[in-house]
């Protein structure tokens, strides 16, 4: 693999499958400063393999894959021989699309051992008008706080399946007011956070700590963050298809899904166990 050094790099090996002419099948979502940040702490790679073109997020413990191929067969053909190169590494991929598409995705990888690590689903609710007035209980966090809420996210989270951010990213959403908290005793009881276009909420992380539930404090961070999305006209966010309890939870709220799947293959003989959150 090679070390990407650009920006520009990326978007001309994209470039390049595409212009093939051949199919276009991908799960990499272009994201200008987050891509920028990886660049910069040398943790992306490339590798170009026959039509498929794999940028690698090398994370300490394991690898995140992201394709771009004209069509499942190569996708296959490729992944196959970048896995045999790698086969002592862990590798996560999120094939993300329709359940069907997904299905024969997954079973097509499956035939290069590739197996089933977890199942996210997205959904949506339109934004509606917040008739319960903002919680006084509820701030936005503070750069200074982005430390404890990563390590929140380490400890409640599976960065295998949910993508934890890094700590700079956390600060940054601070600063720009994107994560919200709920404090006591001096403690994170709990926060919620997000990315907001003029069209859009994309709520991210939706925690309250085990030793502060049944408190109110998630519906208070829940109203709180419809409030401030209130110009919005839609809500998205993935959920663990097997946390029952927070699917429940959402669609109390109004979300519906939305037949759009995210299933996380890997080539190891590993599970997700769902943590407390």
């Amino acid at each position: 693999m090679d070390k990407v050094t650009s920006i520009e790099e990326i978007v001309r090996r994209v470039a390049d499958v595409r212009d093939l002419h051949r199919g276009f099948i991908t799960n990499f979502f272009f994201d200008e400063t987050k891509h920028k940040r990886w660049i910069e702490n040398g943790s992306l790679f490339a590798e170009t393999i026959g039509d498929a073109y794999f940028l690698v997020k090398c994370d300490e413990n394991f690898w995140n894959v992201f394709y771009t191929a004209t069509t499942l067969e190569s996708l296959k053909s490729g992944l196959g021989i970048f896995g045999a190169r790698h086969h002592d590494t862990t590798l996560m991929i999120d094939v993300v699309n329709r359940k069907d598409c997904c299905e024969q995705t997954a079973a097509s990888l499956a035939e290069i051992g590739f197996r089933d690590y977890c199942r996210l689903v997205r959904m949506s609710k339109k934004t509606t008008e917040v008739n319960v007035p903002p919680s006084n209980d509820v701030s936005f966090a503070t750069r200074d706080d982005a430390a404890e809420v990563l390590r929140l996210l380490c400890l409640f989270f599976d960065k295998k399946a949910e993508q934890i951010p890094s700590i700079e990213e956390l600060e940054t959403m601070a600063e720009h007011g994107l994560i919200l908290v709920l404090k006591k005793e001096n403690r994170i009881a709990g926060f919620i956070a997000y990315e907001l276009t003029k069209a859009s909420l994309y709520l991210r992380y939706w925690f309250v700590h085990p030793d502060f539930r049944e408190l109110g404090v998630g519906s208070k961070l829940m109203n709180r963050f419809l409030y401030e999305g209130r110009g919005t006209k839609r809500i998205q966010l993935w959920v663990i298809c097997s946390n029952e309890n927070a699917v429940k939870r959402y669609c109390h709220y109004g979300y519906i899904n939305e037949n759009m799947y995210d299933y996380v293959i890997t080539n190891r003989d590993i599970r997700y166990e769902r943590k407390d959150h």
